[in-house]
């Protein structure tokens, strides 16, 4: 049985400023990316949610940016195969992409 799952992926340019940081502060900039299944949950914008969960961290954002936004079908029994296989890997000491490419264990 080949069972799919159609995925939504979003991707924001955050940046914020460390308020723990002595004067000067810098500002940092970090790529995140959300699930669109779950921003459809939330009770606010992803912008909101965004802000809220770097302010919990002590940070202050200064701005997000939207980035690209893909759909995607996804076979989650090839996943659930890759996912155990890397857990096996992990265990082993190795790296999946490392076996997939023919290289040596890192």
């Amino acid at each position: 049985m080949k069972l799919e799952k159609k995925i939504s992926l979003h991707a924001f340019e955050v940046e914020y400023i460390d308020q723990r940081e002595a004067k000067p502060r810098t500002l940092h900039r970090e790529s995140i990316v959300l699930d669109g299944c779950r921003m459809n949950t939330l009770d606010q914008t992803p912008q909101s949610w965004i802000r809220q969960q770097y302010a919990q961290q002590g940070y202050t954002v200064s701005a997000i940016h939207k980035g690209e936004s893909l759909t995607a079908k996804v076979d989650t029994g090839f996943l659930w195969k890759l996912a155990a296989l890397d857990a096996a890997a992990a265990k082993a000491g190795k790296s999946v992409a490392k076996l997939l490419e023919g290289g040596a264990a890192v």
